[in-house]
């Protein structure tokens, strides 16, 4: 039983997000339908603020987790100047199949201010020409991130019916007038796994997978910083990894699921790799 279930985690591991994805915004297609730029298919705080002459608070921004671009979310002054006003973006789209977690990397600057997330999987009804509620996720994002991480939350559902319809909301709050706040977002989707797949340049060998007390890695020929990121996206251990060395004590982590990233001074992210923990 046990080699069965390291044989099932293992092609977990292996396997591409993209394969169980049923919703995925990379940020990388923006138009201009009104005044200002904005993510294809989004409808933003851009469109209802510039009637009243407020600048733009959804931006596209080149420093992205992958790919190009990422949508970077800011408050801006009011006209008067009195206080800031803050953003937001939400969007509807069809889906198939049925995504157990929302998943995604961001960054934060923030002086106590909070980013909403609203999340609701919804499904026609033909018989009785009504839409339903099957599945829901809301959370708020209030800790600061200085460089992307990872996050990931479950979907509650409430129905055994599978959703067709997907409606996101991301809201941005602003308490003091003083300050901007700006919160990245890059790579969304929607899911069957927790998020953490192969997104960068080169695949990095880990094993075992699961691992108890240490792993393995593919040996690098200068130094490596390592960190280890929960599926709450908090970095929760980092080691540098020198010159040849080939393995990484993993003792102190508790059972569970990370994302383990691997960049060097030289020449920044190197990849990142899915780890299971499990004793």
């Amino acid at each position: 039983m046990k080699k069965m279930l390291t044989l099932i985690f293992s092609f977990l591991v292996t396997c591409s997000l993209s394969s169980q994805t049923v919703f995925a915004e990379t940020f990388e297609n923006w138009s201009t339908p009104g005044t200002f730029l904005e993510p294809n298919n989004w409808f933003t705080s851009n469109t209802l603020y510039g009637i009243f002459g407020v600048e733009e608070t959804v931006l596209r921004t080149s420093d992205a987790h992958s790919g190009s671009y990422a949508a970077n979310l800011v408050s801006q002054a009011d006209p008067e100047g009195s206080t800031r006003l803050g953003a937001f973006m939400t969007q509807g789209s069809p889906i198939s199949g049925r995504p157990l977690y929302l998943t995604g990397w961001h960054k934060f600057i923030t002086d106590g201010d909070t980013v909403s997330y609203y999340v609701n999987l919804t499904r026609y009804d033909a018989s009785v020409d009504s839409t339903k509620t099957v599945g829901n996720v809301s959370f708020d994002i209030i800790e600061g991130q200085s460089e992307y991480v990872a996050f990931s939350q479950a979907i509650n559902y409430t129905s055994p019916e599978n959703p067709d319809t997907v409606f996101i909301t991301i809201a941005i709050s602003d308490i003091i007038p003083s300050q901007t706040v700006a919160y990245s977002l890059d790579d969304l989707s929607l899911g069957s796994s927790s998020g953490f797949s192969r997104l960068t340049n080169q695949r990095i060998g880990i094993f075992p997978n699961p691992a108890n007390e240490f792993i393995g890695v593919t040996p690098f020929s200068g130094a490596v910083q390592v960190s280890f990121y929960d599926v709450s996206g908090r970095l929760t251990e980092a080691t540098t990894l020198h010159a040849g060395v080939r393995f990484i004590n993993t003792s102190s982590l508790k059972n569970g699921v990370y994302a383990v990233t691997f960049a060097s001074a030289k020449n920044g992210l190197l990849g990142n790799e899915k780890l299971v923990i499990s004793r």
